[in-house]
């Protein structure tokens, strides 16, 4: 029996498996429509998403003319151009969410597939796939992170290919995850990685490792076609001066110390890969154990050990990256480099943590004798099962957020959707209301993120980008520069970081996220409205209204609100 559940194909459970963990979001989407499902807002929905949007709306332009006054498209450069396709062919609510289905798809099977591969046990590479799968995951950034597990199956089949025809799909899905990954994020450890172990490989065996090189080769290839204009930037100097090189984040680093213990025992570390890996911790000193006083389970010993050093070689070289002594060498870099966050070396975390985890599964599962492995079936279940129920209550993940949205209808209200976020409805009052051709003036925004605007068509001079212009900072700032000096924790944000090239008002903070349910107002605001003008910037979206508007040569156009919304839009023309 247990032979058996090895052994058994679990892949053709994959599509129940895959279904059931998508299941709330699905529910809510067939309820009340695509773009009713709840997903992380902060770096995706209410930004990063304008990258695909743009890239497939205007597609091969060079400069995006609705966005900052016209942002060069590289600054706002889609981090998986693959999924580029799909926001051509859909509305950004079914082409996110198809997003976000591939991506899970992907995190499974690539699991899957490369647990049983180093296991041989398919009913760990089953249970560890379903847990790999639930992580919280910003699908916007494609499979940086959840594409891992597949990386690394590729490798070990090229590594272990006897013929020519079995290198064909892993360099096929190579060609994949080229596609859906980010050299600036992670492409370029993948890349050197890749380099070193080709070159390994070939001195252990004496023998030029061709297709090593060749998977080099294709992700090389493939990531400067994909990025070219960034890499030219970066190389030549070529391009644009980037507001980048202002950069002036203030940090001292952390120590070393503090920094490892963070990153290995705070499975929240990095919101961004989030590997949620706490209980794993327990598993695999349980497996650690086992395996070494038990003779069924010690063939797992080894690969334990590599995993655990692998996890260990990552989180060291995430807290150097950290340092004080690294921040000031990195600060001596040219260009854009002085800003690169080498430290995202983390996004190998979460991948390794859970083939970790699929390995101790395997390792105890196996532990007992023949008689007994009716005990290691259940054990390794009510293991599996503790970890999944505290994935299931992580309230920042995806799957425990659109299941308490499915289960009531007034805890819905607690989280954002697409469709409350882009409130087209509202969009489309406020261009019939201003009466105008919409593409013959820009607007502002004050308490709110302009992504709602974008998305309708409107062209705005505000925006977020981690690369765009210096001199549109510079040119940027002479509207805000009176509000700035009201504020200091205003002019460091923007000064000395500026990737949100927003309106701050200065009793606000930073704020940019208020929604209709916000009291507040505006009293005292400070703009050069001049400059506005002179940037064709004719109206003030404002998430609270702007008291005595007059004042400041701004008439009222009204408030706009829905049902479905998530902003009260305060519209003012400027004269």
């Amino acid at each position: 029996m247990s032979e058996k559940l090895k052994k058994f194909e679990f892949e053709y459970l994959g599509v129940p498996a895959i279904i059931l963990i998508l299941s709330p979001v699905l529910f809510l989407t067939l309820r009340y429509g695509v773009g009713s499902a709840i997903f992380v807002v902060h770096d995706q929905l209410d930004e990063t998403i304008i990258n695909y949007v743009f890239a497939a709306r205007y597609f091969g332009a060079d400069v995006y003319d609705k966005m900052m006054c016209g942002i060069p498209a590289s600054s706002i450069a889609p981090f998986a151009p693959g999924f580029v396709i799909l926001y051509k062919i859909f509305n950004v609510y079914t082409a996110f969410l198809i997003q976000h289905i591939i991506v899970i798809i992907t995190a499974f099977f690539g699991m899957y597939a490369c647990v049983k591969q180093t296991s041989k046990n398919n009913f760990a590479a089953f249970l560890s796939a379903i847990l790999f799968a639930m992580l919280p995951v910003h699908s916007i950034y494609g499979n940086i992170v959840m594409g891992m597990p597949l990386l690394l199956w590729c490798v070990l089949k090229i590594l272990k290919a006897e013929k020519k025809r079995n290198l064909i799909f892993p360099f096929f899905l190579l060609a994949y995850l080229a596609l859906t990954t980010s050299l600036s994020l992670s492409g370029w450890a993948v890349l050197g990685i890749m380099l070193v172990l080709a070159i390994e490989e070939s001195i252990r065996k004496k023998k030029v490792q061709a297709p090593l090189f060749i998977a080099f080769g294709i992700l090389l290839g493939l990531y400067a076609l994909l990025n070219k204009d960034l890499i030219i930037n970066a190389l030549t100097g070529a391009g644009f001066v980037s507001h980048r090189i202002e950069f002036d984040l203030k940090t001292v680093g952390v120590n070393f110390f503090v920094s490892l213990k963070n990153i290995l025992l705070d499975g929240a570390s990095e919101y961004e890969a989030v590997s949620k890996h706490e209980p794993i911790i327990i598993v695999a000193a349980i497996a650690l154990i086992i395996s070494a006083f038990n003779k069924n389970a010690r063939k797992y010993l080894p690969l334990l050990g590599a995993l655990l050093g692998a996890i260990l070689l990552t989180a060291i070289l995430y807290a150097f990256f950290n340092t004080t002594f690294f921040i000031r060498v990195q600060s001596l870099l040219p260009g854009m480099f002085t800003s690169f966050q080498f430290s995202r070396v983390y996004y190998f975390l979460p991948a390794l943590w859970y083939i970790l985890s699929g390995v101790s599964l395997a390792a105890i599962f196996e532990a007992f004798p023949e008689k007994g492995k009716v005990v290691s079936f259940i054990l390794t279940d009510i293991i599996f099962l503790a970890v999944l129920a505290f994935l299931v209550k992580d309230q920042d993940g995806i799957f425990h957020q659109n299941l308490v949205a499915s289960l009531s209808n007034e805890k819905r209200s607690y989280y954002v959707s697409m469709k409350n976020l882009y409130a087209e409805d509202v969009m489309q009052e406020i261009e019939d209301a201003i009466g105008e051709d919409i593409d013959t003036y820009r607007v502002a925004h004050i308490g709110m993120c302009p992504v709602a605007s974008l998305i309708h068509g409107f062209g705005t001079i505000d925006g977020y980008s981690n690369n765009y212009p210096l001199s549109y900072k510079h040119e940027f700032r002479e509207i805000i520069k009176d509000e700035l000096e009201l504020s200091e924790f205003n002019k460091a944000y923007f000064d000395d970081w500026g990737n949100r090239c927003y309106i701050l008002y200065h009793e606000w903070a930073n704020a940019y996220m208020l929604s209709k349910y916000y009291q507040g107002s505006i009293d005292d605001l400070h703009l050069n409205f001049d400059k506005m003008k002179e940037m064709n910037c004719k109206y003030i979206f404002s998430a609270a209204p702007i008291n005595d508007c007059e004042q400041y040569g701004l008439s009222a156009i009204g408030a706009f609100d829905s049902s479905v919304s998530y902003w009260r839009v305060y519209v003012y023309k400027i004269y």
